[in-house]
């Protein structure tokens, strides 16, 4: 049904990927599909921002970042499910959607936390994904 899940989760939240990364798992195993696992770092946006962080630190975040989805991902992740991890830098839904588009997904998997004020003002990433992307 599915060749290719992007499966887009927050390393911060262990319940809310872990949730996330099994739902995703279940529909590949089921489907042999191929899951490219993201997470992604925000970028720093603003130069002025950026000039109060260390030279490397983004350097710095995408390792650790990878680290957290490798220990995720083997967590969560029977083995014999195709799986790939990718760390993503920018906003959380526009690189969620260019990976979609990169690795030609059929379906993105993403979780979505409890509703704050911030949401109705701004609107939440999973929201912006299901509202912009090509695929399921």
């Amino acid at each position: 049904m599915f060749k290719t899940i992007l499966v887009a989760i927050d390393i911060n939240d262990d319940k809310s990927a872990s949730a996330v990364l099994k739902a995703a798992a279940e529909i590949g195993k089921h489907s042999g599909s191929d899951l490219h696992v993201l997470g992604v770092v925000p970028d720093l946006e603003m130069p002025i921002v950026a000039q109060f962080f260390p030279p490397d630190y983004e350097k710095k975040a995408v390792e650790k970042a990878q680290e957290q989805l490798n220990t995720l991902s083997g967590k969560n992740i029977p083995s014999g499910v195709s799986t790939k991890a990718h760390v993503g830098i920018g906003r959380v839904y526009d690189v969620i959607m260019s990976h979609a588009n990169k690795e030609k997904a059929d379906l993105i998997v993403v979780g979505a936390h409890d509703a704050g004020l911030q949401d109705y003002l701004v609107g939440s990433n999973a929201r912006k994904v299901v509202a912009h992307a090509k695929q399921s």
